[in-house]
């Protein structure tokens, strides 16, 4: 209701809808760029034509009663269920949104709002309705297997927008109706991509790039139960990148199963041991459960790309008010089970996946960040950076590039270089350890301000360092020969951290930066013997090799070199 006047009513429904008679009647204000679903609506108590209604698109603001709307998408809030990548150079990019159905783009996209000028976003929508799993054909970077809710899915070509083939297994005649899990899992064979696997309730197949759905198994899981929606499904599916035919189903009641004859016979392995519990502090104890009960949602199986017998399992006690972080991992398909990552925090747990390179690593994802192991789920350390506190549904590593891009639920898509943490098992013992810079070019146009208009141009640039316990480094920038030019802090978090850093000296030290320039030989830098600022008043280190010191609060420091080099 406007403040400003009784008789102005704005309903939040599938449509915004406004009344100005006190709801005797009542239109529909959506404009062509305003997502349906709306949740949320604002009126400006200085001026009720100002509105703002949040919706399953984002947020979107008119002044003039709905006549006109602009989306206001900033941050981007894309509630994404999954994410895959494909082989292309580079690489895409695809998931699967809540209510937004399925997209693509270049993995090389920095989100920006140049495309608003330029008026061609880098990411296509390729399917609709609430976007689900992916699976591409990395042999053509073309085909893609997707769809929306309880099993809709098609191959479709990405190219043309076409679909070439609808997807979804029926029931044979005199049989029970198939169920399909809201987020129905599907999956390419990585070693025939001819073949692609579907659950339903039971385990499908096809060795025709979808043609010719095949049912291979019975009810894989306990049965059906009332209610709003499908219960009894099958929610994830895995195959060993070891061996192929070794394959994994998990469903929404707790039953994990192993086939490893491509799916014809299956063995049910979920015999897990009891869980370990927190000391309870109060004399009431939280619902929770002395072992793992039946009925749990498995929201992963993920099988090991090291040794064939190893396989990791997820499960989510969210529908018992349950929210500890179940996680297992067994190195004989399943037969017995060790429980891990018991340090993670009372999270309930959508992803596991282990890293392609290092088998000590281990990726989770909850419903509350990123979290990585190096030591085999051991122990667990955050993994966030920049990422913030959110949903984290889906995990992709496109292994060429070594890069791991992360689904959430909110924030939209993040990816991360994975070199660091994949050396982080031999240097966890150290204090503090600094990766080695990359090379940076150097940019003339740092500091920058091309017009009145806009903010000046600052580049900043990432120096990836280590340390054993979360505290205040401090970070000193000198030349070569000593001669300091910079010094500031970073709060660091205990594991892998990300210093962001503009290539900058302190002014302070600009006549012994100075000094240091002018002592160089006469090919080096005698003509900028007086330095000055950028045009954000800012000074930015010429080409060069310079030293980045990082000392931790325990007094330990460790330096490396980087070098600026002119293009």
């Amino acid at each position: 209701m406007s403040p400003k006047n009784d008789n102005k009513i704005l309903v939040s429904a599938f449509n915004a809808l406004l009344s100005e008679d006190g709801g005797k009647t009542f239109k529909n204000i959506d404009g062509e760029n305003v997502h349906p679903d709306h949740h949320a609506a604002y009126f400006d108590p200085a001026n009720d034509k100002h509105i703002i209604v949040g919706n399953d698109g984002g947020v979107n603001i008119t002044y003039d009663n709905g006549a006109n709307w602009f989306l206001a998408n900033n941050p981007a809030v894309g509630q994404f269920y999954s994410v895959a990548v494909d082989n292309a150079t580079p690489y895409n990019v695809y998931g699967g949104l809540q209510d937004n159905g399925v997209w693509f783009g270049p993995s090389d996209y920095e989100s920006s709002n140049y495309w608003l000028a330029n008026g061609k976003y880098p990411y296509q929508a390729i399917y609709g309705g609430d976007g689900m799993q992916v699976q591409v054909d990395t042999r053509d970077n073309t085909t893609v297997y997707t769809g929306y809710q309880f099993g809709y899915y098609a191959r479709v070509n990405k190219n043309t927008g076409q679909e070439e083939l609808s997807i979804r297994p029926t029931h044979k005649f005199g049989e029970l109706p198939l169920r399909y899990n809201w987020q129905t899992p599907i999956l390419l064979s990585r070693h025939n991509q001819d073949i692609l696997y579907y659950g339903s309730n039971k385990f499908h197949r096809s060795m025709m790039n979808g043609e010719n759905m095949e049912t291979l198994s019975g009810d894989l899981t306990n049965g059906k139960k009332t209610g709003d929606v499908p219960y009894g499904t099958i929610t994830t599916i895995a195959e060993s990148p070891k061996r192929f035919g070794l394959l994994y189903c998990g469903t929404d009641d707790g039953n994990v199963w192993v086939s490893k004859d491509g799916g014809y016979t299956w063995t049910k392995i979920n015999v897990f041991i009891k869980k370990e519990l927190p000391p309870v502090k109060s004399k009431t104890p939280p619902p929770v459960f002395n072992s793992v009960p039946d009925g749990l949602w498995v929201s992963r199986v993920t099988a090991s790309y090291h040794n064939e017998g190893t396989v990791y399992v997820s499960l989510n006690g969210y529908r018992y008010d349950n929210f500890l972080p179940y996680l297992y991992v067994s190195t004989d398909y399943g037969a017995t089970w060790s429980e891990i990552g018991k340090d993670l925090p009372s999270e309930p747990i959508n992803v596991v996946k282990e890293d392609p390179k290092n088998p000590n690593v281990i990726y989770v994802g909850t419903d509350n960040g990123l979290y990585v192991s190096i030591n085999g789920g051991k122990n667990f350390m955050t993994f966030s950076g920049n990422l913030p506190r959110v949903a984290v549904h889906d995990i992709a590593i496109q292994e060429r590039d070594n890069e791991m891009v992360i689904a959430t639920h909110g924030r939209s898509l993040y990816k991360v270089k994975l070199d660091e943490v994949q050396a982080l098992d031999f240097i966890s013992n150290k204090e503090i350890h600094v990766f080695k810079p990359e090379q940076f070019m150097y940019d003339e146009n740092a500091g920058k301000q091309f017009n009145v208009f806009d903010k000046p141009y600052e580049p900043v640039y990432q120096f990836p360092y280590y340390v054993k316990t979360a505290g205040t480094t401090t970070i000193t920038i000198a030349t070569v020969d000593g001669t300091i030019i910079n010094e500031f802090t970073d709060i660091s978090e205990a594991g892998l951290n990300y210093l962001s850093y503009a290539l900058t000296f302190d002014p302070k030290y600009k006549a012994a930066y100075e000094e240091y320039l002018n002592g160089l030989p006469v090919e080096g830098y005698r003509e900028v013997a007086n330095l000055k600022p950028a045009d954000n008043k800012m000074y930015y280190l010429l080409p060069g090799k310079y030293i980045i010191k990082f000392t931790a609060e325990s007094l330990t420091t460790v330096q490396e070199t980087f070098e600026i080099i002119k293009q």
